[in-house]
Order: structure tokens, then C-alpha cells, then sequence
């Protein structure tokens, strides 16, 4: 059964290793390799979704704080 991918033809292409800094620390687990000419734009996605999602979870985090305050 021949097989639907092209192996053994590789293609040189310009990629860069993107890391993702948190605090100024680089976060291993979030550096991706994309392609140079793409390399801000999904730098600038990534970042926004994760600004998001710690503003949510420090909302969160900061409205469980006060419920437990509250409660004392």
C-alpha cells in the first residue's frame, strides 16, 4: 500500500525557535519553531491568549480571596 506522504524529500525553509518569556525567564515548555515570516504574528496570538487567561485566572483567584476573607 503506497503511503500518501512524500518521504525522504526535505525542504530547507528559514524557521526560528520562538520562547516565550515569562517575567523575563524563558518558559521551555511554551518555545515552539515556526516560520521566520510568521514568527510575530503568532508570537503576538500566543501572548494575547495568554494574557487572557492569567487576567482570568488572577480574577478569579483574587474573587476567591475575598470570599474566604469574607467568611472569617
Amino acid at each position: 500500500m503506497a503511503s500518501p506522504f512524500l518521504l525522504g524529500r526535505y525542504q530547507q525553509s528559514d524557521l526560528v525557535k520562538m520562547d516565550i518569556l515569562l517575567n523575563g525567564k524563558p518558559v521551555d515548555a511554551m518555545a515552539t519553531i515556526v516560520h521566520n515570516q510568521k514568527a510575530q504574528r503568532v508570537g503576538r496570538e500566543l501572548v494575547e491568549k495568554l494574557k487572557k487567561f492569567i487576567e482570568r485566572y488572577l480574577s478569579t483567584s483574587f474573587v476567591g480571596h475575598v470570599n474566604c476573607a469574607a467568611q472569617t
